[in-house]
């Protein structure tokens, strides 16, 4: 309820512009630190959000005849709630977000190719759970711009450690997440290149995804200078 109303605030504050994330999560330092069981932890994050857009719609939360109503204030500007992203890995996550009949929002480290496969387990899920599909298709990558080659190599060599440091860390413990980092080069789940070469390769993703929204998932990759990462998100921002 605290969530559902954070967003409600925030929705009427930036006039409607609130687009929502949201996420089971992985970790399980973190979910041990919020007291989050993790063989509940599907279960509790469908409870949750369903009880958000319940709250959003208006309806009475309490759910007593004989108490006054009490509903979520303020109400959301966008209706009937602001849009909800799933964010899913692996295929029963991807079940479960078709099954809100929401977009999903896929991990910034998969190949295009197993994004593919992904958008159409997720678009068979909406179908099966009677929904139809949005036709907003989020993609994150991991995006840098440059003209200069020593600093595209540079980039390239830290995005290659950071993967197999998560796949280290993970390993065990998220084996799809492991599995997608140790199989996929930095060429195929990030966008660096010179500005043109990143505007072809967005172009790929429209076209075989259907992609309607990029997010850089990274603005800043640990050892790139900020005047560096600066000077790439204006690249970015000029791009077609």
């Amino acid at each position: 309820m605290l969530v559902a109303e954070q967003v409600a605030v925030l929705d009427q504050l930036s006039e409607g512009r609130v687009i929502l994330g949201v996420g089971r999560g992985f970790r399980r330092e973190m979910l041990e630190i919020f007291g989050v069981e993790p063989r509940q932890k599907r279960q509790q994050f469908e409870a949750c959000l369903r009880q958000m857009i319940r709250a959003w719609s208006g309806a009475d939360l309490l759910e007593d005849p004989n108490r006054e109503s009490v509903c979520l204030a303020p109400e959301t500007v966008q209706k009937p709630h602001p849009p909800v992203w799933v964010a899913a890995f692996g295929p029963k996550a991807l079940k479960q977000a078709g099954s809100f009949g929401l977009p999903y929002l896929a991990s910034p480290i998969e190949s295009l190719e197993r994004l593919k496969q992904n958008y159409a387990r997720h678009r068979e899920a909406c179908v099966q759970a009677g929904h139809e599909v949005s036709g907003v298709v989020p993609v994150m990558r991991n995006i840098f711009i440059s003209s200069n080659a020593g600093e595209l190599r540079h980039v390239r060599a830290l995005l290659e450690e950071q993967m197999k440091e998560i796949a280290h860390s993970q390993g065990g413990r998220s084996a799809s997440l492991a599995s997608a980092a140790a199989e996929t080069r930095v060429e195929n789940w990030a966008i660096v290149g010179e500005a043109n070469a990143v505007h072809d390769k967005i172009a790929v993703y429209r076209e075989q995804l259907g992609m309607t929204h990029l997010i850089n998932a990274r603005m800043r990759i640990e050892g790139v200078e900020e005047k560096l990462r600066i000077r790439s998100m204006e690249y970015l921002s000029d791009l077609n």
